[in-house]
């Protein structure tokens, strides 16, 4: 049970970034605090100290004895049963803690804003370093599709983006390909072909990866292959939208992430009137996540998983 005076840390840990909330138990925010990396899947040392971080910079927690704070994560990578166990056991001091993913609470702030009956019309579309996207089935049961991860997933996000621009740079390299003016950048940015290939492509640094995605758009209407791949983009962007509109029957799909305003500007027409920005921040959601029972994640990927096998 929460009481009057309980606090709620709330953490939306991104791939790249993430940001940190205390509210009170009226839901009111009384500080935030930014940091840095926070995916469990890719770099779980680094996330378990982005969390330690995000609590000793609270200045309003500070004085607070922890079987009075609640804690609410939501997590890249935050489906991992064995690490969120891990994560459990070291804060277990704290009065309750809550673990999702990053895309779950994104799904849930969108509903500070709409009505909770029309929930059923709404996906969330999480587009940043990686990509995911969720949405309700009914009340209890919330759905995904994607974050299956950067080696086989996260379409349309910027390491999907930095990754195919590298692709068609060691074609390059292999006279497979012809030059191209984005390719300097590649090199100006990461050092000489050699060294491209040796720092991001055997270290498999996902943020400097996904960070070419903004050497792209500054060749976006200045080369033929930034052309070519943002053709390629916007035709997977379209089917999943496609996909969410006429299948899924949802009416409104909400963008968020780094990549959002990128996509919503580039949205086909057809497309316009589904498409929207998030603009509740997702710390909400994990605030949220720690008030009703039937917002924490209850799925999906075991779900999934049979629905294929039968």
């Amino acid at each position: 049970m929460i009481k009057k005076n309980h606090y709620i840390f709330c953490l939306d840990g991104g791939a790249s970034k993430s940001m940190s909330a205390v509210f009170d138990t009226k839901g009111n925010m009384l500080e935030k605090n930014f940091g840095g990396m926070c995916n469990i899947e890719n770099n779980f040392n680094l996330s378990l100290n982005c969390i330690d971080n995000h609590l000793k910079k609270s200045k309003k927690l500070k004085n607070i004895r922890k079987k009075n704070i609640i804690i609410s994560l939501g997590l890249a990578g935050g489906r991992n049963r064995s690490k969120k166990n891990i994560i459990n056991k070291r804060f277990n001091k704290y009065k309750k803690i809550f673990i999702s993913t990053d895309g779950h609470i994104s799904l849930l702030s969108i509903l500070k804003k709409i009505e909770i009956k029309d929930y059923k019309d709404i996906a969330s579309f999480n587009i940043g370093t990686g990509s995911v996207i969720h949405f309700f089935i009914n009340k209890n049961i919330q759905f995904q599709i994607g974050g299956w991860g950067h080696i086989f997933g996260d379409q349309c996000s910027g390491y999907w983006i930095g990754k195919k621009i590298i692709t068609y740079f060691l074609k390059n390299i292999d006279n497979l390909e012809s030059n191209d003016p984005i390719y300097s950048d590649l090199i100006v940015n990461f050092g000489n072909k050699d060294s491209v290939v040796m720092k991001k492509l055997i270290s498999n640094d996902v943020e400097k990866i996904a960070s070419i995605f903004k050497i792209f758009l500054k060749y976006l209407d200045k080369s033929k292959l930034s052309k070519k791949i943002f053709k390629e983009i916007i035709l997977e962007y379209s089917n999943i939208i496609n996909h969410l509109v006429y299948n899924k029957k949802k009416k409104k799909i909400y963008l968020s992430g780094g990549l959002a305003n990128f996509y919503f500007k580039h949205t086909p027409h057809k497309f316009k009137k589904y498409v929207y920005l998030n603009r509740s921040s997702s710390i909400y959601g994990a605030y949220l996540m720690t008030q009703k029972k039937e917002f924490v994640e209850n799925l999906y990927n075991d779900k999934r998983i049979l629905k294929v096998i039968k």
